[in-house]
């Protein structure tokens, strides 16, 4: 039999449950509806209030980020952090104990800046000292550039220096070695030098001992040459005695008056002897002209021959041959003779003129300064001007004057003929008071024949 099962209906507390349950649903739907609608609210303020602090784009930036990192370190607010610093910015401006807003603080800064402005000749004066210390940085760079090179320069010196060093040592060790070689040799030499100096010594000896042999052979012929010299004197009295010379000369003009006599003559030799010497005033250079004995001192000086003094002693003299007339050679008593020489006095002279000395036809530049330096050479003496005591005057030719200019003529042209003229005056004025005095006259030829010139060829 089928058992018949009767459904019996929910029982009420099920449906209390599932409205009670739906009940609670709806309340917390409604719940968290109006809470998600109120955060939802709170965050758009939320981002309202954020983005009026900092927009979206900045808030992503790194320097949010760094401020957030300088918050969370500090304990701060990103808001209260900037606030801070703000704050303390101001205080900065201001000054400690003085509170600026914002507004303030701008304005004080631009006073600053205007200030600065006005003092824009501090800032150009900043400028050229940063530019004048950044050269100076330069310049110390490129020093310290240099003394690196000078460092490098100065290692290179110093090892080459050493290379010398090195050189020179070895050099000394080689100069050393010769110098002990040549020592060694020297002592050789000496040892060969003594030897050499006992041989010489030995010869010299040898030889001094043949000298004074030489010698006493000598003083013998000495003496007797003193005998002929003394008996050559004895002659030459009797000469001067029979001839006059020595004695006031009466009648016989100066220029024609003898100074001396040959004591010896060798026609076969160059040399002869006079009877005059050094106590004489006779001196080595002096010349003299050889008249005939029989003649005399001839008028226009010109005489057989004409000879220089060689060597001078106190009574006579050597005398070496200069000029002579062929076939009339000089005998012992033969004259001599020099116008510009005395044994007695000095004579003096008057020179003026033009002088031709070796006979070309031409006159020479400064003959008459050579005509006086014989004249002092062979013992006379000089005068300035003709007096009464003066002895000769030696007259050259007359001074050539060229034709007078005419007055418009050039000033070099009137001052040469005024020097030639001036000459020419005072070479008459010499020969006109020479006639009037009675003082003899010497020409060019004359005066050198009476002296015994040779003009030089």
């Amino acid at each position: 039999m089928a058992r018949i099962v009767q459904h019996r209906s929910n029982p009420p507390y099920l449906v209390v449950t599932f409205v009670f349950l739906f009940l609670i649903t709806t309340g917390f739907a409604v719940f968290f509806q109006t809470s998600w609608s109120d955060a939802v609210r709170q965050l758009e303020a939320k981002t309202d209030d954020l983005n009026a602090y900092a927009l979206a784009r900045e808030q992503g930036s790194e320097q949010v980020a760094n401020l957030r990192t300088l918050a969370k370190k500090s304990g701060k607010s990103v808001l209260g952090l900037v606030l801070g610093e703000q704050q303390e910015l101001l205080t900065q401006i201001g000054g400690p104990g003085v509170s600026l807003s914002t507004g303030q603080a701008i304005a004080l800064i631009k006073a600053k800046m205007n200030e600065l402005n006005a003092e824009a000749g501090l800032l150009a004066l900043a400028d050229r000292l940063v530019s004048q210390m950044r050269a100076a940085d330069k310049l110390a760079v490129d020093t310290a550039e240099q003394i690196k090179t000078l460092n490098a320069t100065a290692q290179a010196k110093q090892q080459a220096l050493q290379q010398a060093n090195d050189t020179f040592a070895a050099q000394m060790d080689s100069v050393k070695a010769e110098m002990e070689a040549l020592r060694q040799k020297v002592a050789d030499l000496s040892a060969s030098y003594d030897q050499q100096l006992a041989q010489i010594s030995t010869k010299w000896s040898d030889t001094l001992a043949q000298k004074d042999r030489t010698l006493n052979a000598k003083d013998d012929e000495v003496g007797e040459r003193e005998k002929d010299i003394r008996r050559l004197n004895s002659q030459v009295d009797q000469l001067k005695d029979l001839i006059g010379i020595g004695k006031p000369a009466t009648g016989i003009k100066p220029e024609l008056r003898p100074d001396g006599i040959i004591l010896r003559a060798d026609p076969h030799e160059t040399a002869v002897y006079i009877d005059i010497g050094a106590e004489d005033r006779v001196r080595i250079g002096q010349s003299f002209s050889v008249y005939d004995q029989r003649k005399g001192v001839d008028p226009d000086g010109k005489g057989k021959a004409k000879i220089v003094i060689k060597n001078v002693y106190p009574r006579i003299a050597e005398c070496q041959i200069i000029e002579s007339v062929p076939g009339d050679p000089m005998v012992v008593g033969d004259l001599i003779a020099n116008v510009a020489f005395d044994i007695a006095s000095k004579p003096l002279f008057v020179v003026e003129g033009e002088f031709d000395l070796n006979g070309d036809g031409n006159i020479d530049p400064g003959g008459a300064e050579q005509v006086s330096a014989m004249i002092a050479q062979y013992g006379g003496k000089l005068a300035d001007k003709v007096s009464i005591d003066v002895d000769f005057a030696v007259l050259g030719s007359p001074p050539a004057v060229p034709t007078k200019p005419s007055p418009g003529a050039p000033a070099v042209e009137q001052a040469l003929w005024q020097q030639k003229q001036g000459s020419l005056d005072a070479y008459d004025k010499v020969r006109a008071t020479a006639v009037d005095y009675h003082i003899p006259v010497l020409n060019t030829n004359r005066f050198l024949a009476f002296v015994g010139y040779m003009p030089k060829k």
